[in-house]
């Protein structure tokens, strides 16, 4: 399966927190059943490099596809403008590892602070 690609958008210094549906068609009609699944999501400055930032991964509503993934303010304000890439494997109840998103992460720097 060729994971899918989404930009994650970053405040730096901000908490994130974005709601995800994962979808096994185009139209995002069906819905990928994460019952028995864990997740894992992380940022590197690049493919494969360290250090890399984790997100927290949370299945809201397994049957759904429903997923929420977030970092707390303290993570952001470590990731620097360079460039950054990010993906989402969902394993599932077997222990096989399918990387289901991958992008580039769109870091905004904090107007407020």
């Amino acid at each position: 399966m060729t994971p899918a690609i989404l930009t994650l958008p970053v405040t730096r210094g901000l908490p994130l927190a974005i709601e995800l549906d994962l979808c096994s068609d185009d139209l995002g009609a069906v819905p990928v059943d994460l019952t028995g699944c864990s997740l894992a999501a992380a940022i590197r400055p690049a493919a494969a490099a360290l250090p890399k930032v984790e997100l927290h991964c949370i299945i809201t509503d397994a049957v759904m596809g429903k997923l929420t993934l977030s970092l707390d303010q303290a993570a952001t304000a470590l990731l620097t403008s360079d460039p950054h890439l990010w993906d989402l494997v969902v394993t599932d109840a077997s222990g096989v590892p399918v990387p289901v998103l991958t992008g580039r992460v769109e870091i905004s720097e904090n107007a407020t602070t």
